[in-house]
């Protein structure tokens, strides 16, 4: 049996509870490299796909993330 740290397995998690969490300093870091990816993920889009796709590819991804924070889907899937 092979024992794994929490910290291999949660470390998304620990990473936010023990840095990200401590100052909103820490969190407006990333905005950047935020912005940076939604421009190239955007860039491609454009190259590859018609307006009306993208539009309704940022629709889905609004519709998808925007909520996220409001609803817990774990309490309404059981």
């Amino acid at each position: 049996m092979k024992v794994t740290p929490p910290l291999c397995r949660h470390y998304t998690f620990y990473l936010w509870k023990n840095w990200f969490a401590k100052d909103a300093l820490y969190r407006l870091m990333l905005a950047p490299g935020y912005i940076l990816s939604a421009h190239a993920v955007l860039t491609a889009l454009r190259r590859r796909q018609s307006a009306l796709w993208v539009l309704a590819w940022l629709t889905a991804v609004c519709l998808t993330l925007v909520p996220a924070w409001l609803i817990e889907f774990r309490c309404v899937m059981t």
